[in-house]
């Protein structure tokens, strides 16, 4: 008889015994530290942890809204004639050229597209030929490198002078007023080739 209850062992010394007496304890020290916090024994610190507590304990069951972000415009509902976003226009180059990067992209031709609809194909060494150089110069005798641009056309001309709008590798735009400019020259598979300013609608670079 004494061999039975001498195996079955005490209560507290089983898991169901151990497990009822810890959440016993859990529960006594929570009660205590609630009752300490709220009298203020515990001081500021102790408040502070119990806020912190509380707070993540709020967050873990209703997690804060996030802010709802911007809803984008698609592409194809923007107006036809909305301007890009990197595109800028400048209405002349009297108060200087660029404010984007503005970088020097060698070219390996162009295409001329001239005032009767004609389309010219040209390679290699293209050039202005009054200046003898690959650049337009503006009435304020600033040289604009062809380059530095994606193609310009010219709005208006007459005796080697007249409007031209200069599209840049930075994405903006030039009206321009040049002056003593001829004629733009290059090389085709047929031979040398020559347009005057007043023969020419636009002059495309190919890179």
């Amino acid at each position: 008889m004494s061999d039975e209850s001498g195996g079955k062992g005490s209560w507290w010394a089983t898991v169901p015994g151990i497990l009822t007496a810890t959440a016993g304890v859990i529960t006594a020290v929570t009660g205590l530290t609630a009752i300490l916090s709220q009298t203020g024994v515990l001081g500021e610190k102790s408040k502070g942890l119990v806020a912190e507590q509380s707070t993540a304990v709020r967050n873990a069951i209703s997690p804060p809204e996030a802010p709802a972000s911007k809803p984008s415009i698609p592409a194809d509902a923007r107006p036809a004639n909305a301007t890009p976003a990197n595109a800028r226009t400048t209405p002349g180059v009297e108060t200087g050229i660029s404010s984007g990067e503005l970088r020097s992209l060698p070219f390996t031709g162009a295409i001329l597209t001239l005032s009767d609809g004609s389309v010219i194909k040209l390679r290699g060494n293209i050039r202005e030929y009054c200046h003898s150089s690959a650049s337009l110069y503006t009435r304020q005798g600033q040289a604009i490198e062809m380059s530095r641009m994606t193609r310009f056309d010219v709005l208006d001309w007459y005796d080697q002078k007249g409007k031209v709008k200069i599209s840049l590798t930075s994405g903006e735009v030039l009206n321009a007023d040049i002056e003593g400019a001829c004629s733009v020259q290059g090389r085709n598979d047929l031979g040398d080739f020559a347009a005057g300013f007043d023969k020419i609608r636009s002059v495309e670079f190919v890179r």
